[in-house]
């Protein structure tokens, strides 16, 4: 990652964490055109996994972590709001979209728990989330 796309998350984290202590309905308007644009992201990048000067690109379930971690960033109160809904949205069209490009054993319902007890984000020891998953 380059320092200019660095930069832009820590500015979008920034963002997040002002408006999560300023107004609470700006956050969820924001954080709503957030989600719809990682949505995007996922269903156009699900399966390519470099660009087109053949650099590897960074798997598609790292914007699930980036969305938990900017949630983890506002605070208790906005994470506990958030998470659960946000987590299942973004790890079910990871799925979905992965099925589609040509690997349709991958999205069954029995493989969901699995996957989520599986995945980076808990392997680096969130407590907060696994306790609101289950």
């Amino acid at each position: 990652m380059g320092k200019a796309a660095k930069r832009q998350k820590a500015k979008r984290r920034k963002l997040f964490k002002s408006l999560s202590e300023r107004d609470a309905q700006k956050f969820e308007m924001e954080w709503e055109k957030r989600l719809s644009s990682w949505l995007f992201d996922i269903e156009k990048y699900a399966c390519k996994l470099s660009n087109w000067k053949g650099e590897q690109r960074p798997p598609v379930f790292s914007i699930v972590d980036e969305a938990m971690s900017i949630l983890d960033a506002c605070g208790q109160k906005i994470f506990d709001k958030y998470a659960r809904e946000t987590y299942e949205l973004l790890t079910t069209q990871c799925c979905v979209s992965f099925s589609e490009e040509g690997v349709p054993h991958f999205y069954r319902m029995s493989n969901l728990k699995r996957l989520e007890l599986n995945s980076s984000y808990y392997l680096r020891g969130s407590k907060r989330l696994l306790k609101s998953v289950q």
